[in-house]
């Protein structure tokens, strides 16, 4: 067991939640489009009705794309960060190595 073990638990924790909102957001997403099927379907037809769809994916839908796409780069971020954490981990864990490696370094 690692000296950082319980930073990395809570960590790993928080990339989890991080990903659930990406899930939940492409959810969402999944929802709009199902919502622009009676639309699309012929149910509102015209002008209006195409100019709504039109809006509805340029705008809402363009905007939650680049949400989803801003949290999956935290989530990539945060794992980059858990990988530092676990290399500090894992020098901490084996002070001999790490002694050995500063020698090396040097000599």
């Amino acid at each position: 067991m690692g000296v950082l073990s319980l930073l990395i638990s809570e960590v790993e924790a928080q990339i989890d939640n991080v990903m659930k909102q990406v899930e939940e957001s492409v959810g969402v997403e999944d929802m709009i489009k199902q919502a622009l099927n009676p639309i699309v379907g012929g149910a509102w037809v015209g002008q209006g009705a195409d100019a709504f769809v039109q809006v509805i994916n340029q705008e809402l839908v363009k905007a939650l794309r680049d949400l989803i796409l801003s949290i999956t780069g935290l989530g990539n971020l945060i794992k980059e960060a858990l990988d530092f954490i676990k290399e500090v981990d894992e020098m901490l864990s084996n002070p001999i190595g790490l002694v050995e490696s500063v020698f090396d370094s040097i000599f």
